[in-house]
């Protein structure tokens, strides 16, 4: 179903990734009408939008005309990815996404490393899988088609049988600090790079049962010392004149203890700490992602709760064994306009959540970083207490 906005929206977006909820939020905030596809078909994404569960993300029958509708797709969480989806889906129809061949240079590791340092940017050397480093931890094995944090982990001797190695991996020097991600616009070219924010992540957080470097929240938005945020504006100035990145993206970051942000990871698609930096700040950021494709409309934004002087955390707990979701009060659970210090990414009453797997989304405000980060994990710990003695 859509949401009983109280003005027509002119335009509608099909929205494709592992969640779509958070982005069909945005896309109902701006006045888009969403139509999603991914793995989950939460509650609270199918009350509010017409949502099919993918077969998995390489699933291209949804491209076909009966299913697309001549909807302009774009992609979502896990779809960077996905080339031939992207070859396809850009075949098929109109997309607001970047071309498979900007996001097949702009995700090999060996090419981002070789152009930015090239221009003296701080990346983390990388290996390629013929020449491993010494396993003494100082190194990650990653793979290549990552995302959020999986198949991660400290390249050792324990880790000579991991199941990454049998898939295409890289490994990447490991950098200690705390952990970033940037957001940022990319213009229709000739255009510019507007900077939207920068958030505090969350990895491998024990309050929420996440693996070690499994990615489970944002913080946001994040002042850091004006050398640093330049350095990282530059990063993403760069980041478009050199790939061609045009609307949302992401950079993944660690700044270590001297300031100096590390670009690990971009993500050429809407990033999930946008959704913090839309909620703190009231920003529509769909509505400025289409613009970078063309496509522009006048009609208001829909009124959404924004908490423009306090920090939001947005965390995804995961589930620490085996236990069914119990059913929540709809009062509890977010939608578009009323997302904060509610949950989000909920699946239906009776699921069986195994462990290991992302629960749901919390969504807390708090007067500074401390204070949100704390009431996070209460948030959490009261949820799972709560879960565990009604199941």
């Amino acid at each position: 179903m859509s949401l009983d906005l109280e003005f027509e929206p002119p335009h509608c977006v099909g929205l494709v990734g592992a969640s779509a909820r958070a982005a069909a939020f945005s896309a109902l905030r701006a006045g888009l009408t969403p139509f999603c596809w991914d793995l989950f078909a939460d509650t609270d994404l199918s009350a509010v939008a017409e949502t099919q569960t993918l077969k998995g993300l390489n699933d291209l029958a949804m491209l076909n005309s009966a299913e697309r509708r001549g909807l302009p797709l774009m992609q979502l969480g896990g779809m960077e990815n996905q080339a031939d989806w992207l070859a396809r889906a850009s075949e098929t129809g109109p997309t607001w996404c970047n071309s498979p061949e900007v996001v097949r240079r702009v995700r090999d590791p060996h090419l981002l490393h070789q152009t930015l340092t090239a221009l003296r940017l701080p990346l983390p050397d990388v290996r390629s899988s013929e020449n491993p480093p010494p396993p003494d931890g100082e190194w990650l094995l990653k793979p290549i088609a990552s995302g959020g944090g999986r198949g991660i982990v400290r390249w050792t001797p324990e880790a000579f049988g991991h199941p990454t190695l049998n898939e295409p991996h890289v490994f990447q020097r490991f950098v200690p600090g705390q952990a970033y991600s940037a957001v940022f616009v990319g213009l229709e070219p000739p255009g510019d790079v507007n900077f939207v924010g920068i958030t505090r992540q969350l990895v491998g957080w024990e309050a929420l049962n996440a693996p070690e470097f499994a990615w489970c929240g944002s913080v946001g938005p994040a002042t850091l010392d004006v050398p640093t945020e330049h350095m990282i504006r530059r990063i993403g100035n760069i980041l478009m004149w050199k790939f061609k990145l045009r609307g949302l993206f992401g950079c993944d970051l660690v700044v270590d203890s001297s300031g100096t942000p590390w670009l690990v990871e971009v993500n050429p698609r809407y990033p999930a700490s946008a959704e913090v930096l839309e909620l703190a700040c009231g920003f529509t950021l769909m509505r400025s992602h289409a613009a970078a494709f063309g496509v522009s409309w006048r009609d208001p934004d829909a009124d959404f709760e924004t908490y423009p002087e306090s920090v939001i955390a947005k965390g995804v707990l995961f589930a620490p064994h085996d236990f069914t979701m119990p059913e929540l009060d709809p009062l509890q659970i977010a939608t578009p306009c009323e997302s904060i210090n509610r949950v989000a990414d909920v699946s239906p009453a009776g699921t069986l959540i195994t462990a290991g797997q992302p629960v749901c989304t919390f969504l807390v405000d708090g007067i500074d970083d401390e204070t949100a980060t704390q009431k996070l994990k209460g948030t959490a710990r009261e949820f799972l207490k709560q879960a565990l003695q009604d199941a």
